[in-house]
């Protein structure tokens, strides 16, 4: 089942989008599992039920659509952004928006967008069981058009955004280029507890650590030298995480 959220500061949007979609139930399985028209209610309510898919306003009171995704702890639902305006886009194309529907949302593009989603989630899912089963001896699968790779979760220094692409680096040198984001390695990986995302662009490998800059411009040392920036909003978190790995 395809679990949705919607945000929308006017009720009536929601309602109008509730009502095209409630059309499309049957055919993809669709579930609305709550609508917000508060942000910050938003919020909560995101990271807590972690939908697949966000439909999501940009212009709202207080904080806007692309602050709100700034804001979350749960980043592995994929972004609709549903506007009256269209000079948005570049700013969703930076947050990896995976499709722009201008309001009012015309039927068809939403069945589109819907058939996108539903391809990236069922993928998502059968990749996620069997890297469930690979974890527990310690590998990760990593998918390509040809074949499937797999590599031990030690060998992996760290992984870095490079949109909807993911740079996987290891330790002997090699980098691995993966069709996937980097918010899906970080769902699997962190459940490891040896793997960090300390900023949006980059997931590490704390076992690898060897220097830990605290002071502003906070970064981080891996064993081959490679220095890793520490995002402002995620650095008293992670120290604390480290405080708490390392006695």
């Amino acid at each position: 089942m395809l679990r949705i959220i919607i945000v929308d500061d006017e009720k009536k949007a929601i309602n109008s989008l509730r009502w095209e979609l409630d059309q499309l139930q049957e055919k993809f399985d669709l579930e609305i599992i709550a609508t917000f028209t508060n942000p910050a209610d938003a919020i909560l309510g995101i990271n807590s039920l972690q939908p697949d898919c966000l439909f999501l306003d940009i212009e709202m009171p207080k904080i806007n659509g692309f602050s709100l995704l700034k804001e979350l702890a749960y980043n592995n639902a994929e972004i609709v952004v549903t506007t009256a305006h269209s000079n948005f886009s570049l700013e969703a194309y930076k947050n990896k928006v995976l499709s722009y529907l201008l309001k009012p949302i015309d039927s068809t593009e939403l069945e589109e967008t819907l058939n996108r989603v539903l391809k990236i989630v069922g993928k998502r899912s059968v990749d996620t069981k069997v890297n469930n089963v690979l974890l527990k001896t310690n590998k990760l699968k990593l998918s390509f058009k040809d074949k499937w790779i797999f590599v031990l979760l030690d060998d992996i220094l760290y992984c870095k955004s490079e949109g909807n692409y993911t740079e996987i680096f290891l330790k002997s040198g090699k980098k691995y280029v993966v069709s996937k984001k980097i918010k899906e390695f970080q769902h699997l990986l962190e459940s490891q507890e040896i793997f960090y995302r300390v900023h949006n662009s980059y997931l590490i490998n704390i076992n690898h650590i060897t220097e830990i800059y605290k002071s502003d411009g906070a970064y981080i040392v891996l064993n081959n030298e490679k220095t890793i920036p520490i995002s402002r909003n995620k650095k008293a978190a992670f120290l604390e995480y480290i405080t708490n790995s390392f006695h």
